[in-house]
């Protein structure tokens, strides 16, 4: 990801945060966003901001 794009996800997840539902589908492991994203601190972010509440957790 981009700057531009990290940014927009963070943006995104904190706008939606608390207040609706947000499905994100994906067959990548959680453990190799940090490659994707190529940045820890937005990537712990947005990580956090998924999976604090969420109720279903597939690996």
């Amino acid at each position: 990801m981009n700057t531009s794009q990290r940014y927009n996800l963070i943006e995104m997840m904190d706008d939606r945060y608390g207040e609706n539902s947000t499905a994100m589908i994906s067959q990548l492991p959680a453990s190799e966003c940090y490659g994707i994203i190529r940045n820890n601190t937005p990537a712990d972010a947005a990580l956090d901001r998924i999976f604090h509440n969420s109720t279903v957790r597939l690996n």
